[in-house]
């Protein structure tokens, strides 16, 4: 929670503005203070009830890309992300 506090602080972020990402109960704390709370497949029930997005994919084979690109989508930055000069 401390490591989430001083990020928002350095980036002058608010939390219902923040995705976040989390499978275990560490996590719940964070999860229950973001805007978009989000877990892979394989997360512990505590924190599948508790997201608002649960990836079809388990943590570490991809969760993180698919909330990016579902995101993005809903953004309408998907269509131009292969445009972009890497």
């Amino acid at each position: 929670m401390e490591a989430f506090e001083e990020a928002l602080h350095a980036w002058e972020l608010k939390p219902e503005d923040i995705a976040y990402m989390g499978d275990d109960y560490p996590d719940l704390p964070v999860l229950a203070k973001v805007g978009l709370p989000c877990c892979p497949a394989d997360a512990c029930a505590e924190v599948r009830e508790l997201a608002h997005f649960i990836s079809t994919v388990n943590g570490g084979m991809g969760c993180a890309r698919d909330l990016i690109e579902k995101i993005m989508k809903v953004q309408g930055t998907w269509d131009n992300a292969d445009s972009h000069q890497w």
